[in-house]
């Protein structure tokens, strides 16, 4: 090391802020970068903050594949967390009050590095985890996942990464005018950034695990079905959302594409058959705010409303080339045998479906009922089914009806909680199940190892009345059990129960990054899962396992609507 490397370390070791942090500084193969270390749990955090992966998005690279960034001789400043990506700020802070992260600009590709306080660039790397956020591929930011929880308790180095979102993340034409899924380009090239230069900050290139949530668990899950990305990860944690699920890839973005056009007024009347280079050449031109406008202002009624989002990933025929769940069905492919190699754990909380009362409360004036006390049957039968079916499943009526059969109740408290397990089922946990059975197949390859939990546990969201028949764990719960309870104030009831699985959880998951197996001495044993007998971790204050879960709703979803589906092909063809 070069004597004034040495002095400045030594240096810097007694430079102190108001919190009492101190510098350090790695040199890496992309440029030497200068980080924070910011006192956690009695020890130091090192996070280098704000290190760009990419050329910023903007003008001719607007809509375009990422471009690596330059390297750097001058020490990168990354003290300060950077911009967030563009997205619709009245919407995230309706949702997140103390937003961290108030700064959003078109260039924010950049990621964050935390690692514990001693490590070793020689020996005894640490493993590397790598977050994507959810927020349904239109919100989001890396800063309000502050990762030092998860490395000081869990002894690894966490990466947390920005990419684009919305319009600018996800716009597509269908064809090499603006193919789309830049977004996920942005995700790989990050992944890419981290296996290069991780090394430098003390961390195994060769141990990395990809994870992430919601919009970030179909991310990964999409990632580990891409032979391209072979060699950059070894393993996966998808939380809530397998890659198959009906929201994780858009099957009709041409809507999208021509009414985004009218709506930022690059098309005019009812042409549909514009220029496509025209079109992005003409949204290249449009400043942040005019593109944010058009996106907020799309009638999304047109594209299932609060049933589906508007900008998603597509099949480019590039880096997805079909439906990744019909990928990874034929265990002939190249993508089937990618995603077998990998370890993986596939999760969902018990009630993710929560997301059925926000819709029921739009729906009050109309039916004449409280959301908050109850969802009715009439609301199921004339508005939950049909519209699934409608979007989703070629408005198939025997479908409607099938959704209404298994979820009827006359019980009005039952009916109420089968419209959670509702959108819970057809959103995240059926795709889930789908995923861990292909991936466990017997008598296929073998690979990686697979590993599914249901997640039971939840605290008290601050400010919020939950109806009266939520029971379980919504979606998200499990959050603030990796990334610390006292972070924003999700987590009222902090006991020495849900601190025993908060640390549990930390330790289920590093685990699991350094070794392919959550488990270790003094844990609850977590069983491989496997088709025939579909073990699964119940992960709650008391700690169980089950098998099949919710096994009847998921053969309608994996199984019978398929079927009907098939019948209906056939029926057409047949005229």
């Amino acid at each position: 090391m070069e004597r004034s490397v040495l002095m400045y370390l030594f240096l810097s070791a007694f430079v102190c802020d108001g919190l009492c942090s101190n510098y350090r500084t790695v040199r890496t193969p992309s440029g030497p970068v200068k980080g924070i270390g910011i006192p956690y749990n009695g020890d130091m955090v090192f996070q280098y903050r704000n290190i760009p992966y990419a050329e910023p998005p903007v003008g001719d690279l607007r809509l375009q594949k990422p471009v690596p960034h330059r390297t750097w001789t001058d020490v990168l400043d990354a003290t300060t967390f950077g911009p967030s990506c563009i997205q619709d700020v009245a919407r995230i802070k309706s949702l997140i009050p103390k937003l961290p992260n108030s700064n959003f600009s078109e260039d924010c590709l950049q990621l964050n590095v935390y690692t514990p306080n001693i490590v070793s660039t020689s020996q005894n790397r640490k493993s590397v985890m790598i977050w994507v956020h959810g927020g349904a591929f239109m919100l989001g930011q890396a800063t309000y996942y502050d990762a030092s929880n998860l490395v000081s308790k869990g002894d690894v180095i966490v990466v947390t990464v920005n990419y684009r979102l919305g319009a600018l993340g996800f716009f597509s034409t269908g064809d090499d005018a603006a193919r789309g899924n830049f977004g996920l380009w942005d995700q790989r090239l990050a992944f890419q950034w981290v296996k290069d230069n991780i090394a430098s900050f003390g961390g195994d290139p060769d141990t990395m695990t990809i994870f992430g949530q919601s919009a970030g668990a179909f991310s990964v899950g999409i990632h580990a079905t891409i032979p391209l990305n072979r060699g950059l990860f070894t393993r996966v944690i998808s939380e809530s959302g397998g890659q198959g699920s009906k929201i994780s890839v858009r099957q009709d973005a041409d809507l999208i594409t021509f009414e985004y056009g009218r709506k930022i007024n690059c098309i005019t009347g009812a042409d549909n058959h514009i220029d496509m280079p025209t079109l992005v050449q003409c949204l290249r031109r449009k400043t942040t705010d005019e593109i944010m406008d058009a996106q907020t202002n799309l009638n999304s009624s047109l594209y299932g409303g609060d049933y589906g989002i508007e900008f998603m990933p597509v099949v480019d025929g590039t880096l997805i080339k079909a439906l990744p769940d019909v990928l990874i069905s034929n265990s002939t492919s190249e993508e089937y045998k990618f995603f077998r190699s990998l370890d993986i754990i596939y999760g969902t909380c018990s009630s993710e479906g929560l997301v059925a009362t926000i819709i029921a409360y739009g729906l009050q004036k109309k039916y004449g009922f409280n959301a908050t006390l109850e969802i009715p049957t009439i609301v199921l039968r004339d508005e939950f089914a049909p519209t699934i079916s409608r979007y989703y499943y070629n408005s198939n009526e025997h479908v409607s009806r099938a959704i209404y059969d298994k979820y009827t109740s006359k019980d009005a408290l039952t009916q109420s909680k089968n419209m959670i397990d509702l959108f819970t089922d057809y959103v995240f946990l059926a795709s889930t199940v789908k995923a861990l059975n292909l991936h466990s197949s017997t008598g296929l390859a073998t690979g990686g190892n697979t590993f599914q939990y249901i997640f039971s546990a939840h605290g008290v969201l601050k400010g919020y009345v939950p109806p009266v028949y939520l029971e379980g764990a919504w979606h998200g719960a499990e959050l603030p059990f990796l990334f610390g309870l006292d972070g924003q104030g999700v987590v009222g009831n902090k006991t020495a129960d849900i601190n025993a699985v908060a640390n549990t959880v930390i330790t289920y998951w590093t685990n699991f990054a350094k070794h392919g197996n959550p488990n270790s001495h003094g844990l609850p044993d977590w069983p491989v899962y496997n088709p025939v007998t579909a073990e699964y971790l119940n992960i709650n204050t008391i700690m169980s396992t089950g098998s099949h879960v919710a096994e009847d709703r998921m053969r309608l979803w994996n199984w019978y609507i398929p079927s009907l589906l098939k019948l209906q092909t056939s029926a057409l063809i047949g005229k």
